[in-house]
């Protein structure tokens, strides 16, 4: 009667270390699918992101600027435009001195120099959206990095 007892015990304790690296294999797949959950939502976020930020450069391209050449002295650009680039109307705002710009601005000429807030707002927040993409770019890929070296 011993001899079976202590086979059965050998079979279950065979049994519990099979089923302890079973677990083991279970839980290491679990955790795989759950990093491949998160990176794939990470590179959804990713994506998501990079088109809402295309969406709001569509809002400031094109020729939507009044055409400054005007106020700028010295400068060749075309005059014949009746509306320029946000790009352009920036550049040709970099020619003018402080003081050309305070004058501008205080006088008649001020649509000429000033850019609308609406135009503002895009034009500031695109580059720091931009920015955030990098730097979640960079992280992904150093956490990739880090895993594969694991």
């Amino acid at each position: 009667m011993s001899s079976f007892l202590l086979t059965k015990l050998e079979t279950l304790m065979a049994q519990e270390e099979k089923n302890k690296l079973e677990q083991k294999v279970l839980l290491e797949e679990i955790e795989l699918e759950i990093e491949k959950k998160r990176r794939l939502e990470m590179d959804g976020t990713i994506i998501k992101l990079r088109t809402q930020v295309d969406e709001f450069a569509k809002n400031i391209e094109g020729r939507i600027m009044p055409n400054n050449i005007d106020v700028v002295p010295g400068c060749y650009r075309s005059q014949n435009e009746q509306f320029i680039t946000l790009n352009e109307f920036m550049d040709n705002l970099k020619n003018l001195s402080e003081e050309e710009l305070r004058r501008a601005n205080a006088g008649r000429n001020k649509k000429l120099v000033t850019i609308p807030p609406h135009f503002k707002i895009y034009n500031d927040i695109i580059p720091l959206f931009t920015t955030m993409i990098g730097i979640m770019d960079k992280q992904q890929s150093q956490i990739d990095n880090l895993i594969s070296r694991t």
